[in-house]
């Protein structure tokens, strides 16, 4: 396996990131580097739509030195929810509503294992996607961070970045159609019919 694989559990309902943090601890290659890091981005296909996902650990405090190189032992727990912030949206009816983090993290057997909710208990999508950023191009960001507690190493915590962006459906080519389209010579280019 590589650093970060993905499944889908109950009917894509939820979107499971799986990240081997040891597999993928390394140095930056860029010149400016400051600390060792796991960084890993997966993209991936969901109900028409692509989701592209980047799962990143930091050691808090960075460094370079050679107890960095080694990868971290992340202290397992169950999976939990960030309850420091709560997430609201404005509905249809221009309301606030306060929704529970449709993200939870958790450290199972050596793994970082994250749960992001895609769907609500009604199919609907979840309302604590709503609350996301937008990049340039428009389309939808959402990003959690959270410390995640490091066992016997200098560093005492790790932070985890977990960052999706949601592509918007791809629509077709538009096809654009006129009367003059029959008089072409030659005939009808696309239909590589010829009239001779």
């Amino acid at each position: 396996m590589s650093g970060l694989d993905y499944t889908f559990e109950p009917n894509g309902r939820v979107l499971v990131l799986l990240a081997d943090v040891a597999a993928g601890w390394r140095r930056s290659e860029r010149l400016d580097a400051k600390s060792y890091f796991f960084g890993e981005s997966v993209s991936l296909e969901w109900q028409g739509r692509s989701i592209h996902a980047t799962l990143s650990a930091f050691p808090r405090p960075g460094g370079l030195n050679p107890a960095w190189a080694t990868p971290p032992v992340l202290q397992e727990h169950p999976a939990r929810r960030n309850t420091d912030t709560k997430l609201s949206y404005l509905d249809a009816d221009e309301r606030r509503n306060v929704v529970e983090d449709p993200i939870a993290v958790a450290v199972v057997d050596g793994f970082l294992r994250v749960f992001v909710e895609l769907l609500d208990d009604q199919a609907a999508p979840h309302p604590g996607l709503n609350v996301a950023k937008r990049d340039g191009a428009g389309r939808s960001i959402v990003e959690r961070f959270c410390d995640e507690r490091v066992q016997g190493r200098v560093f005492s915590t790790c932070q985890v970045q977990v960052r999706l962006k949601f592509e918007p459906p791809e629509r077709p080519a538009p096809i654009y159609r006129s009367f003059w389209n029959r008089f072409l010579p030659g005939g009808h280019p696309e239909s590589n019919r010829r009239r001779f």
